[in-house]
């Protein structure tokens, strides 16, 4: 729509009703912003997405009210480690998110993640390692006490799903 790589969202009611049907643009800036995910956290959307803002990806996100509206106009650094963050997935709870993504880092992919607590403080800026295998397209979902993680693992030649709570 815009001819840049930009994340967009539209809210939908529970009748299946598009309340945006413009979209809400969650971010528009130079470079590539794609591979976007989204969760609850229990006061609002968490979206974060891989971004190649600072000339390699990164992960960002940003808070975005029931109203529509997005709280933060500039986004949130969730990892801004060397190398590259790829494809974050997340999971809400109704004090944070939790953020996972595949990592380069290391000499292969690793699989980490960061909590994203609901004013948008990142508590984990470094993040913290999932996996310490070979693993890429992580997921995650919360339980109500616990957040589980999945990812697939390279350990034995081919991929196998592997999962931790969290």
């Amino acid at each position: 729509r815009t001819g840049d790589f930009d994340v967009f969202g539209t809210r939908v009611s529970p009748a299946g009703e598009v309340l945006d049907p413009q979209g809400i643009a969650v971010c528009r800036r130079a470079q590539i912003q794609i591979n976007a995910d989204v969760a609850w956290n229990g006061a609002n959307w968490l979206v974060a997405w891989h971004d190649f803002w600072r000339h390699q990806y990164d992960i960002y996100a940003a808070r975005v009210a029931s109203d529509g509206k997005v709280m933060d106009t500039t986004a949130i650094a969730v990892s801004l480690a060397s190398s590259g963050q790829y494809y974050p997935a997340v999971a809400g709870s109704d004090t944070a998110a939790l953020v996972l993504w595949h990592d380069a880092r290391a000499s292969t992919y690793r699989t980490y993640c960061a909590r994203v607590l609901q004013n948008g403080t990142v508590l984990d800026p470094d993040g913290t390692m999932v996996s310490s295998t070979s693993s890429m397209n992580p997921d995650a979902a919360f339980d109500g006490t616990n957040y589980f993680a999945v990812w697939d693992d390279y350990r034995g030649g081919g991929a196998d799903v592997y999962g931790a709570r969290i």
